[in-house]
Formats: structure tokens, C-alpha cells, sequence
């Protein structure tokens, strides 16, 4: 991943942050707990919203010492009471991202210092829960959902301030955010290490939680979403292929990700990381894992941020967890039996263009033949400015294309699949040059509006409409509402979408003419 959509994705992030410091709950109890086993977790119970809060919960071992680049490790309690009130420390990463969310604060006339920095550590893998309270403890099971967060898989953490699942398990469900190794402590092919894809070990040991314990708060494990954006979104689709994720969740949401289904690296394509990060701390290039494992965690962020300013992480192929490419798994038809929502926003990168960028630039860069490039130029010619087409390019090629490949991949491995194309431009001149940004979606699935971006009758409107398709989707398997307009299941014979913003309705998806020319979808 280059420089310039790392730097997107942050500022795109940093713009989904409240400015307030995140709290567990301005008001609760202490009256609520779950058991498992023989051990206690005490948590937080509100008494207006009815939701019962499971803040940090352990959920396996710290990956620390030893455990460094080691698989995901079991947690076993050394107490018979555990306290989960508060979150834990963010996985460890350099504070880049911090710094652009203090940015972004300030730029919108706020003070930057009213966000408040999570503490970062190596010992991170602690999930949150959210679930209504049950008086009758022989109650139905609720259905679950998992919400995994973006970052580029090098920043970010479970509880950023639009990733609260409070409102969601207002309506009926218990909602879960998990951790995970970023940067070079998630992802590092070494010779020495068999696993390259820790990360995604992180995720799966948490699913497995969930299949384990999540009954006793009242989930049902026979009905899990998985549900993610960016980064972790397209963590998301790798696990649909993976064999060591199969049937621990039932449903899935992929937002503005899936690109590894048409693009995933080999383990040896990522070596260079290694020689790299042992220069930067050791300045030798040949260093061994236990040589690394004794280098300081914050010190290994910091230097991992330097030798890797312009790249990214994620999933490669070569390890038992993606033994093969997401890609070659859906062409023999091996997809997991999984049902998913997927989408991306219409101005992905508009807001992160360069303002004297154009269409031919890009055509420069990714040259294809004469009679391609003029129909690729007569599709964007509908008098929008260069920007707005060079955004719409770019947008197609990163997430467009990619969504309409998947779930394009997802019919035809037999599982179904629902697209939508997300639109909304919040009022006022500055949201109006963001156009639906890349995240812009988030907080209307999780109602948590920022209060220095403008919300209106609309906004609140559509977030209600979009939180009807997804409660549907996570109860009952199928996006359907008879209060709402249909949203048509995905068929390759016609490639329809659902638009969210200002109008609500079955639409042909913005991109299918861009990736029938860039040959994505063929």
C-alpha cells in the first residue's frame, strides 16, 4: 500500500473521531456480570439505556516476550473474579494516527486536546460487549454482532469513538468490538516463524471466544455477524477462505474493503519487511526473531513506522492461516457458506486528491490500449470537474471493482450476497467537499454522529433506514424490511445495488462500467 492511501486512510479515520474523550457510560451500576466456568466478570449496567457494558475482557493470552510473532495463545484466569470496566490499552502502534486526529479536531474549530490518546502496549487482546439486559434468563438468544476496525492493519483500536456498540444493542443484539496485533507486530514473514498472518490468528481466537462465551450474556453463537471496514473489512474476506476461520461466524458486512480477491501478496513478496525493520533497530539485516523479540515493543513501533512510512500491512499468502490466495479459493468454489452485505462509499478518495491531479495522470501511470482509454475517458466525461473523475477512477478501481468481484465471487461459490453503494454528502461547505468519504458510513450503522460534523433531519433519517437493513440482516439472515425499499440480492446477470443517501432505492452500482473497462469484473 503506497503513501498516498495510507495518509488517506488516516485522515479519513481521524475525520469518524468525536472530539470528546471516549467513556465507558456517563452513568452506570455495578450490577452487572456474566460467569464462565468458575470465573466472574464484573461489568457496568446504565440505568437509562438498559444495556449492559463488558469492557476489556481477556480473551487470550498477552502476546509479549516470547509470545511475540507466536500464534495466539489461550487466556486461563488466575482470578475467580474479573473486573471488565473499563477499556484496555490499544495494541501497540506508533501515535501517528493520534497526532492526525488532534489535527483534524482543530482544523474543524475544535480543541485538540479534548481527544484523549489511548494507552498503546503489546498486551492488548481484550474484546468489549454490549448486550441488553435479560430479566428471564430462559430468553430467546440474541443474535451477535462483531465489529472488527480499519487502520491500513498498521493503527487503530476496538473502541474508537464511532465503534461504541451501545445504540446497536439497543436494538436487540449483543455487539462485540475485538482487538488485534497491528503493524509489524501483526503481520511478519520471518524464516524463523512458520506464521506470517498474526493478526488474523488474533481474530479467529476471538470468534472462537465468542462461540464459547457469548451465550452468557445472552448471545446466540448460531448467529454471528462479522462485520468490519477498510483494513478490517478486507481482513473479513481473507477469513471467508481461511480454513481455520470456518463456521466460527454465519454472516458477514465487508465496507469499503475485499480488495484481496483481486490482488494478494505471497509471503516471499513481503520478506523485504524483515531486512528492512532488523536495519532500522539492529542495523543488521539478517537479524533473528529472538534477537527482535528482546527489542523494547515502543521501540519497534517507532521503527517500524520509519522503515515502513510507505507501506502498508495485511494478509499474505504462505502460512496455515491463508495457506492460498483469497482469489484461488473462490475459484474452486471453497468459499465458506457465509451470507454478506458489501459496499463502499461513492467519494472514496475525493477529499485526499492533490488539486492538479488528473484522469490522464492516472492513465499515464496504468497505460492500457487506445480504444479502452477513450471509452474509460466517455464513461467520466458527464461534466463533473477532473477531480470528481479522478476520484471516481480511483474509487472504482480500490473499491468498487473489488466489492462487485466479491460478491460476484460470493454468488457463485453459492452464498448470497447484498451490495450497496453509500452516497450521503452532510450539509455545509466543507462536508460538501467530502463528498461520502471513505468511513463516512460508520457512524450511521452505529449512530454515533460526531458533534462537529453537521447532522440533520436526513442524516438521522437514513441512519435509522440503515440501521432497519442491518438489524434484519443480523437476525434473520436477509437485508429485507417491509418498511423499506427492497434491496435486490446481488446476480452477476445485473449487478444492482442499494443506494444510501438522500434517496433509499435499488440502483445499477456506480462503478460497473469502470470495471468492465479495467476488465475487474470479467
Amino acid at each position: 500500500m503506497n503513501k498516498t492511501f495510507y495518509t488517506f486512510f488516516v485522515l479519513a479515520t481521524a475525520m469518524l473521531m468525536n472530539s470528546p474523550s471516549v467513556l465507558a457510560n456517563a452513568e452506570t451500576t455495578n450490577d452487572a456480570s456474566f460467569s464462565v466456568n468458575d470465573t466472574v466478570y464484573n461489568g457496568n449496567s446504565s440505568s437509562d439505556d438498559q444495556i449492559n457494558e463488558y469492557l476489556g475482557i481477556p480473551f487470550a493470552a498477552p502476546p509479549i516476550g516470547e509470545l511475540r510473532w507466536q500464534p495466539t495463545q489461550p487466556y486461563t484466569p488466575s482470578e475467580s473474579v474479573i473486573e471488565v470496566k473499563q477499556f484496555a490499552p490499544a495494541c501497540m502502534q506508533a501515535d501517528r494516527i493520534v497526532k492526525w486526529y488532534k489535527g483534524v479536531i482543530e482544523d474543524f474549530g475544535g480543541d485538540p486536546e479534548t481527544f484523549a490518546s489511548p494507552e498503546f502496549s503489546e498486551d492488548c487482546l481484550y474484546l468489549n460487549v454490549w448486550a441488553p439486559k435479560t430479566s428471564n434468563k430462559d430468553a430467546e438468544k440474541l443474535p451477535v454482532y462483531i465489529y472488527m476496525h480499519g487502520g491500513s492493519n498498521k493503527a487503530g483500536w476496538s473502541y474508537e469513538p464511532n465503534y461504541i456498540g451501545r445504540k446497536m444493542a439497543e436494538r436487540d443484539m449483543v455487539v462485540v468490538s475485538i482487538p488485534y496485533r497491528v503493524g509489524v507486530f501483526g503481520f511478519f514473514p520471518h524464516a524463523d516463524s512458520e506464521y506470517v498472518n498474526f493478526a488474523l490468528l488474533d481474530q479467529i481466537a476471538a470468534l472462537q471466544w465468542v462461540q464459547d462465551n457469548i451465550a452468557a450474556v445472552g448471545g446466540d453463537p448460531a448467529r454471528v455477524t462479522l462485520a468490519g471496514e477498510s483494513a478490517g473489512a478486507d481482513n473479513i474476506a481473507v477469513l471467508l477462505g481461511s480454513p481455520m476461520a470456518k463456521g466460527l461466524f454465519h454472516r458477514a458486512v465487508v465496507q469499503s474493503g475485499g480488495w484481496s480477491i483481486v490482488s494478494m501478496p505471497e509471503r516471499k513478496e513481503v520478506e523485504h519487511q524483515i531486512k528492512a525493520l532488523s536495519i532500522e533497530v539492529l542495523g543488521d539485516e539478517n537479524a533473528s526473531l529472538e534477537q527482535l523479540r528482546k527489542i523494547d515493543a515502543q521501540e519497534l513501533a517507532l521503527a517500524a513506522d520509519i522503515a515502513f512510512a510507505e507501506l502498508g500491512f495485511g494478509p499474505s499468502v504462505g502460512d496455515p492461516v491463508v495457506p492460498v490466495s483469497l482469489r484461488e479459493v473462490a475459484k474452486a468454489r471453497k468459499l465458506h457458506n457465509v451470507d454478506v452485505i458489501l459496499g463502499s462509499n461513492t467519494n472514496e478518495y475525493l477529499v485526499y486528491l492533490s488539486p492538479d491531479q488528473t484522469v490522464q495522470q492516472w492513465i499515464d501511470e496504468n497505460p492500457s490500449d487506445k480504444e479502452t482509454v477513450a471509452a474509460i475517458k466517455a464513461v467520466l466525461n458527464d461534466g463533473s470537474t477532473e477531480l470528481e473523475q479522478v476520484d471516481r477512477l480511483i474509487t472504482a478501481v480500490q473499491f468498487g471493482c473489488p466489492t462487485l468481484k466479491l460478491a460476484e465471487q460470493i454468488n457463485s461459490n453459492g452464498s448470497r450476497a447484498w451490495v450497496y453503494d453509500f452516497n450521503k454528502v452532510r450539509t455545509g461547505e466543507l462536508a460538501s467537499k467530502m463528498g461520502a468519504y471513505h468511513g463516512a458510513e460508520i457512524p450511521y450503522i452505529f449512530n454515533t454522529h460526531d458533534d462537529w460534523l453537521p447532522t440533520d433531519a436526513e442524516d438521522l433519517q437514513l441512519t435509522n433506514e440503515i440501521a432497519q437493513y442491518w438489524s434484519a440482516f443480523v437476525a434473520q439472515g436477509t437485508p429485507q424490511t417491509e418498511e423499506l425499499a427492497q434491496w435486490p440480492e446481488f446476480s452477476e446477470d445485473q449487478r444492482l445495488a442499494i443506494s444510501l443517501g438522500k434517496n433509499v432505492q435499488a440502483v445499477s452500482h456506480p462503478s460497473i462500467e469502470l470495471c468492465r473497462l479495467l476488465a475487474i469484473i470479467e
